[in-house]
């Protein structure tokens, strides 16, 4: 059974509709910006 090829393309398939939904650059910039705001 070789299903690492469609194992890899149906994760990236995932990755990609979870990236869409949630807008990952923006809760980067999110977390970035808690993050420099929390004090050290």
């Amino acid at each position: 059974m070789r299903r690492g090829p469609d194992l890899d393309e149906l994760t990236r398939r995932a990755i990609a509709a979870w990236m869409a939904e949630t807008s990952y650059p923006e809760i980067l910039r999110e977390d970035a910006c808690a993050r420099s705001r929390r004090p050290v």
